[in-house]
């Protein structure tokens, strides 16, 4: 039976799916310009040609020095934001034990990890790989990732793992904890991607994982809820801790969330109070019962998939006996 929403709740919906766009419709065509529309993936075992993904069919283009350097400066603004997000929660997380341990710790780890990448300049490496005669991205480690730069709307960052690039946005400000909160959103994902690339044995199984994630210009994105809703998990746990808890504490008591008093907290711009509106929304389906033994609330697992098949989205959902199926 369908719900039909109130018209303030519709326009809170309208709003949310808009921000869902910004973050991703433009992803493949960006995606196809600073990749060429290959990517090599290498393993432990493995030379980088060993695993090319299939080719869109998009010239490669020549990268400038201009075009290097925005992205070394972008790099170092992730570095210093990263740090002060991780400063500005560090004592809390440590207080969560465990559950900080096993959900919260991964993007700082892998940022980490990443700054001895050294293709870690997606736009250096196409143009040093396209006078070798190569196409493509390619990493000998398979948690290491390229950052880029792109136009995302208001948003700060996004992740292809087809690509395995980040994109980042000029407007990024490492003292915006709402511009990293995206960016530890997008960390999540880095993460999920290195961890099933470690699970993954074959040239053909890598092939269908690489394929699934494509999104080629006009073309129809995909997503799998419980990545989606896990990072999306992780991002909402994080702004309580910044906001002292009080985001947790308002919705179970069954309260309102003072937008302005967050975006004071976060440093964020007006024009980010759509997005601290929608992750309130998501948080209203999160809390109270938040993430327990593993498993994420259906009700919040449900919205975020509203939202992403509003967009045109397909949405997928794993199955114990392997591979994916579409999420009802």
């Amino acid at each position: 039976m369908s719900q039909t929403l109130s018209g303030k709740e519709q326009a809170r919906f309208d709003q949310a799916r808009s921000i869902i766009r910004g973050r991703l419709v433009r992803i493949g065509a960006i995606l196809a310009t600073i990749t060429g529309g290959g990517v090599y993936l290498a393993n432990k075992s493995a030379s980088p040609p060993e695993l090319v993904a299939p080719n869109s069919g998009n010239t490669p283009v020549m990268y400038s020095e201009k075009n290097i350097q925005a992205v070394n400066v972008l790099i170092q603004k992730v570095a210093t934001g990263m740090t002060n997000l991780d400063n500005a929660t560090r004592v809390e997380r440590t207080k969560l034990g465990d559950f900080a341990k096993e959900h919260l710790e991964g993007p700082f780890d892998i940022i980490k990890m990443n700054v001895e990448n050294p293709n870690i300049n997606a736009p250096k490496f196409k143009k040093e790989s396209l006078r070798r005669g190569e196409s493509g991205y390619h990493t000998q480690n398979l948690y290491y990732f390229g950052y880029a730069e792109a136009e995302l709307d208001d948003y700060a960052a996004a992740f292809s793992p087809s690509e395995k690039i980040m994109m980042l946005s000029s407007k990024l400000d490492p003292n915006n904890l709402l511009d990293m909160l995206v960016v530890y959103h997008e960390l999540s994902h880095a993460v999920q991607d290195g961890n099933t690339r470690q699970k993954i044995r074959s040239r053909e199984d890598m092939g269908k994982y690489i394929a699934f994630f494509k999104m080629d210009p006009g073309g129809k994105g995909r997503i799998v809820i419980i990545d989606e809703g896990s990072a999306y998990a992780r991002e909402i746990e994080m702004l309580n801790i910044l906001l002292k808890g009080t985001l947790k504490e308002s919705i179970t008591a069954g309260k309102g969330v003072d937008i302005s008093s967050v975006q004071k907290a976060l440093n964020s711009r007006p024009e980010q109070n759509g997005t601290i509106q929608m992750l309130i929304a998501m948080a209203n389906t999160y809390y109270p019962e938040g993430l327990t033994d593993g498993n994420l609330p259906k009700k919040f697992l449900d919205h975020i998939a509203k939202l992403y098949r509003s967009r045109g989205y397909e949405v997928y959902i794993p199955v114990t006996s392997g591979g994916l199926r579409i999420y009802r």
